[in-house]
């Protein structure tokens, strides 16, 4: 009886619980170089900084709100950074933009961003990013100018997610516009509460391609580095009805469902000897 109420808890839990990616490798925002001060007066403009995350599910968002990014910048004086999200498809748009210069040569705000302070950036969020020094966590909005660069937008978060597929490689590029203050991307993360039992379905560790599923249950491993991993699939009363232990990281793995009867199963797997989230999968 504990079991299956255990059971029947990680089933909830697997639908609730928000889906995480983050990459905390430190990116530098490279420098312009003079002649020129700000904006396009600087004749030399530096490349972006590029920092990726993969999200290895296969979802459309219909729900802008369920996707957040959260953004944690070091740069001396605000007004030089642009932090452009680029989307899997390679659509884009600017999360910050050269606070908050008036003209296409101007400096904008002398605050700096701070690297612990987390900036979450989502669609119902209506709060524009402060000038502040330093500028303090907060959950924003989109800020920034509507001057130069003109190719690049200031996001629209509810336009620009609705109808997005979030598998792929999502980027943020971050440009300094400004000669002489430097920085960097400290970190960004990924969260992502989408998902139903009608969706793809994954946990950290390990995905589920395809679900609901039928005669064969897919799945592959998410980090190469994995040196074991077990799937096991329970009944939702409990019983074990199918263990499958994986050998190949690289690629998917099929596991030989036909004999199961149609309905909810709960697929807990073991990566490296630690049990991982479970997940919810439907057979038809």
């Amino acid at each position: 009886m504990k079991t299956k109420l255990l059971l029947s808890a990680l089933f909830v839990s697997a639908l609730m619980q928000a889906q995480t990616y983050t990459n905390n490798t430190t990116v530098v925002i490279p420098d312009p170089v003079a002649p020129g001060v700000c904006g396009n007066s600087i004749t030399n403009p530096s490349a972006p900084g590029i920092s990726s995350i993969n999200v290895p599910i296969s979802a459309i968002i219909t729900d802008p709100t369920t996707l957040t990014i959260n953004l944690n910048l070091t740069h001396v004086w605000v007004g030089d950074v642009i932090a452009v999200l680029e989307t899997p498809a390679g659509t884009n748009c600017a999360l910050i933009k050269r606070i908050p210069s008036t003209t296409d040569a101007g400096c904008g705000s002398g605050s700096d961003f701070v690297g612990a302070n987390t900036l979450s950036f989502n669609s119902a969020n209506a709060t524009p990013v402060p000038t502040t020094n330093p500028v303090p966590a907060g959950n924003y909005a989109p800020t920034g100018t509507t001057t130069y660069p003109a190719a690049i937008s200031l996001c629209n978060l509810t336009t620009f997610l609705n109808g997005v597929q979030i598998n792929g490689d999502w980027k943020i590029n971050a440009y300094d516009t400004g000669v002489g203050d430097v920085g960097e991307i400290t970190s960004w993360s990924i969260v992502y509460t989408g998902l139903s039992g009608e969706e793809f379905v994954f946990s950290n560790a390990i995905s589920v391609l395809g679900n609901p599923f039928e005669n064969e249950l897919v799945v592959k491993v998410n980090n190469l580095s994995t040196t074991s991993a077990i799937v096991n699939l329970y009944s939702v009363d409990g019983k074990l009805v199918n263990k499958t232990t994986l050998t190949n990281f690289e690629e998917s793995t099929s596991i030989e469902t036909s004999k199961l009867t149609h309905g909810v199963y709960l697929l807990i797997a073991e990566i490296d000897g630690v049990a991982q989230k479970a997940i919810r999968v439907i057979k038809k």
